[in-house]
């Protein structure tokens, strides 16, 4: 087993689980903050979105993507061809009862 590296406040003895669960709702956190910043940013004039130590740049551009399940729907099995297939491995954490 690899020797853990924790980055968390002496002190504390925690077993990685519990740190993962609670750094995800940290995360969750700071995404929702993130969104409502990014609102405001994008409200506010460009002479406006110049703090003390960082100024805001908003930039919009294009993108292309593939609708997948229409691309599907409409080449069927010949679309298959250009599929790969990768492994995925994912860790869940689930609160104990």
């Amino acid at each position: 087993m690899p020797t853990l590296t924790p980055a968390e406040p002496k002190g504390r003895n925690r077993h990685p689980a519990d740190e993962l669960a609670e750094l995800r709702t940290e995360i969750k956190a700071l995404e929702l903050r993130e969104g409502q910043l990014r609102k405001l940013i994008r409200s506010l004039p460009p002479n406006e979105r110049v703090g003390d130590q960082y100024e805001a740049v908003v930039t919009s551009g294009m993108r292309t993507s593939l609708n997948f399940p229409a691309a599907k729907e409409h080449f069927g099995l010949e679309l298959e061809q250009f599929m790969r297939v990768t492994e995925v491995e994912t860790v869940k954490v689930v609160r104990r009862a």
